[in-house]
């Protein structure tokens, strides 16, 4: 099968590799991808390698084969495989992990039948395959770690970008009775609409933190951006009891001062490891059908111009809440 490769020089480069197959136990399908999509973790490599490829990627691995969105075609399954067939289009992503060992720059992927789902009927597939990782990063940061409940108040700093736009609209849908938003100028009106009841243009209002409206007002606070600290603000902002979630694994001060701070404080420190779970996309794709859930494509580029589509990325795109898709499938 053809795959494009990360070389040690930082380079794509495109190559041949044995078609995977598929093992006789196990629930395994083997996915024909038609599209992919890049999301920031490709910054941990570009343009050069950071101490977060090796959480999310087997960097030893060779070829090293990047890319985690996929939709696409189901050719092959074990026989114990139960609830997809052959020929079903499917959606998901691949788990950021230390022994991720593909990529979906690749024609094929081989995943377990409770990481992906049947993609929704009526969306654009380049829209569905931007669409997995910011979704369930943020459903699992709001449901999962702050344990959102109808009826509370939440705070989502970074509503203009891709996690925190889908956290804006996801906080709604399970119930969450006020939204606050903290994005800059030019996606103020986009959060508005994604359903945030107040939105606050950081660059405009230059002392919004310190803002005694905000002073424990909310039940949870999901940093999006990964850009504040729960010492310096989050606890200010929050309720007694109330949870701050920051989107990013890797955060120093969660890491290090994780377990001390709500000994300290009474408030809760966490933060969110997006998994893949089949529950989830299914969810995500009867909201993405019912337009509760918007997911913005910036541009689609045939992965025989990787570097085209990842020079996309870079330029900013990534800060926009808008993806850059990449065709696979026909696209060498």
């Amino acid at each position: 099968m053809k795959v494009i490769e990360l070389t040690s020089e930082n380079t794509f480069h495109q190559t041949e590799l044995p078609k995977p197959s598929l093992s006789k136990d196990g629930k395994n399908i083997l996915v024909k991808i038609k599209y992919t999509a890049l999301d920031t973790v490709i910054d941990y490599f570009l343009p050069e390698r950071n101490m977060g490829a090796a959480y999310v990627h087997d960097v030893k691995t060779k070829p090293l084969i990047l890319g985690y969105h996929y939709i696409g075609t189901i050719v092959d399954k074990s026989a114990s495989v139960d609830n997809l067939d052959v020929g079903d289009v499917v959606y998901g992503h691949l788990d950021y992990k230390p022994d991720q060992n593909q990529g979906t720059f690749s024609e094929y992927v081989v995943v377990t039948e409770d990481e992906c789902a049947p993609a929704p009927k009526g969306v654009d597939e380049t829209v569905v395959a931007a669409s997995s990782t910011e979704s369930l990063t943020a459903l699992q940061a709001l449901r999962d770690e702050g344990q959102l409940q109808a009826g509370q108040r939440v705070l989502i700093l970074g509503g203009g970008g891709a996690v925190g736009g889908a956290a804006v609209s996801i906080a709604k849908i399970l119930g969450a009775s006020h939204v606050t938003a903290v994005c800059s100028k030019k996606d103020v009106h986009k959060v508005h609409r994604l359903g945030a009841d107040v939105v606050i243009d950081r660059r405009q209002d230059l002392n919004w933190k310190s803002d005694v409206a905000l002073s424990k007002s909310f039940d949870l606070v999901f940093d999006a951006s990964s850009s504040y600290s729960f010492m310096k603000n989050g606890r200010k902002w929050l309720k007694p009891g109330g949870t701050f979630v920051n989107a990013y694994p890797l955060m120093v001060e969660q890491m290090m001062f994780g377990w001390l701070w709500p000994l300290i404080t009474g408030k809760n420190f966490k933060m969110v490891s997006v998994k893949v779970q089949r529950n989830d996309l299914a969810s995500l794709g009867a909201w993405l059908s019912s337009g509760k859930v918007n997911v913005v494509v910036d541009s689609v580029h045939p992965i025989s111009k990787i570097d085209d589509a990842v020079k996309q990325h870079q330029s900013g795109n990534k800060k926009s809440g808008s993806r850059v898709v990449v065709k696979v499938e026909d696209g060498w």
